[in-house]
């Protein structure tokens, strides 16, 4: 790989700029931990100990570039620091899943370190016999959930795992590279000029769709709330396209119920596309996010489950195309200091007004049962919570494993109106359409 692209760098410089809302991702593992009279932090901490040297994303870091005018610089840290894997005891599932909103709410110090892992135990009642979570909380600068996930594996499970691609370490100084994007401001200017005029013309070639705002659509502030659903979909045909219809069946009730009479109408939402290795891709973080109709209009459920597997469908054909990735590939041809003060008047103005592309973001992943083996007996399930952004106050993960599905769900409870009621709402089409919840 090469050094950091611009947009693994979006991921990084929003910490710096005050932002009030993480640009990092979350995975949650759930365990039926033995009780052995052993600390369980102590034991996922020596996991961590004996296998951390197999997994190259933990060793990294970044350092800022002064002035921003190149993109931070990949440093390499092969020493394990056991503070970074920290337990925390809890007295129910509920109050597991308050903790788990409470790491996801405070942002990561990218200036120290890049991810950092907590330990959550002290409870019987979580589904499936859980009694213990383990929090990756981790920066997207340097790779996506799957290379996230990878890694995390490798160390956990004593997987056997293939290495996500990672950015080149950079052996420069700070003053070096400062120096040098010094250097390249007027060749820089000059292709700012040119991309500006080639994002005018790659978004003329296929306009981006819109749809109305719904109660979904605001700023969010500081404060999250979570839920983890773990579903059992054995003999489900389908379960993703399955779920994603639960998802639109809650939303568009919730909506409507809170005053959004043309919400089935209206609802959209993003999924998240993985880019496959044939792309040619300038970022490690190799997904796009794409606008889709969620059919909530669409009364029967499995009716509707096919037309959003077949928008889904349509959409990747669309977007997987040269001419259409070209637009992302734009930003790679600003200057690092411009793509850090667009990224500032982001962060400084929020905003959620006019027409938008979806209504929630909607991550999702489909493995063979065997994905996550090696475990044992102890692994139940696991999830992650895709961040919420400007526009986006509710969020969802979807992981199929086997007939497995797991469903995380983020929001900011004091922007989303009633979000118990939301998730009530999920729980019921989540059982109709899918299957009995755990």
């Amino acid at each position: 790989m090469s050094p950091l692209s611009a947009k693994d760098a979006a991921f990084f410089y929003p910490w710096f700029h005050g932002s009030p809302s993480s640009t990092d991702q979350h995975l949650v593992y759930a365990f039926a931990w033995p009780e052995n009279g052993g600390s369980r932090a102590d034991a996922v901490r020596d996991q961590f100990a004996r296998r951390y040297h197999l997994a190259p994303f933990f060793h990294r870091r970044l350092e800022r570039v002064p002035g921003d005018l190149g993109h931070p610089l990949v440093r390499v840290d092969p020493t394990f620091d056991p503070a970074r894997v920290v337990g925390r005891r809890v007295d129910s599932w509920r109050d597991a899943l308050s903790a788990v909103g409470d790491i996801v709410r405070v942002p990561l110090d990218v200036r120290r370190h890049l991810w950092e892992v907590t330990v959550l135990d002290g409870f019987t009642d979580g589904p499936e016999g859980t009694t213990m979570l383990v929090v990756v909380h981790a920066s997207h600068s340097l790779c996506a959930g799957f290379g996230l996930s990878l890694s995390v594996q490798t160390v956990l499970f004593d997987g056997d795992l293939p290495v996500p691609d990672l950015p080149d370490p950079d052996v420069r100084s700070r003053r070096r590279a400062a120096l040098r994007g010094l250097a390249r401001i007027p060749a820089d200017v000059a292709r700012s000029a040119r991309a500006a005029i080639a994002f005018r013309r790659h978004g003329d070639v296929d306009p981006p769709r819109t749809t109305t705002p719904l109660i979904y659509t605001a700023v969010p502030h500081r404060d999250r709330a979570v839920e983890i659903l773990a579903v059992d979909g054995a003999g489900m045909a389908d379960p993703l396209s399955r779920t994603l219809s639960a998802i639109s069946s809650a939303m568009a009730d919730h909506a409507h119920v809170h005053g959004d009479a043309d919400a089935r109408a209206a609802l959209a939402a993003y999924v998240t596309l993985v880019l496959p290795p044939s792309i040619p891709w300038s970022s490690t973080n190799r997904f796009v996010s794409a606008a889709i109709p969620f059919h909530a209009d669409v009364e029967d459920t499995v009716e509707r489950a096919r037309a959003i597997r077949a928008s889904v469908s349509e959409t990747r054909k669309r977007m997987f195309t040269p001419e259409y990735l070209a637009r992302y590939e734009v930003v790679e041809e600003l200057p690092p200091a411009v793509v850090s003060r667009l990224i500032r008047r982001g962060v400084r103005r929020p905003q959620a007004d006019g027409p938008v592309g979806g209504h929630t973001v909607v991550s999702s992943a489909v493995r063979p049962a065997t994905a996550l083996g090696g475990i044992g007996h102890a692994y139940r399930f696991s999830t992650g919570f895709p961040m919420l952004t400007p526009g986006i106050v509710l969020t969802h993960s979807v992981a199929v494993i086997g007939e497995h599905v797991t469903i995380g769900v983020l929001a900011d409870p004091g922007v989303l109106p009633d979000f118990a009621g939301y998730v009530a709402r999920l729980r019921d089409a989540v059982r109709r359409d899918v299957g009995h919840i755990h």
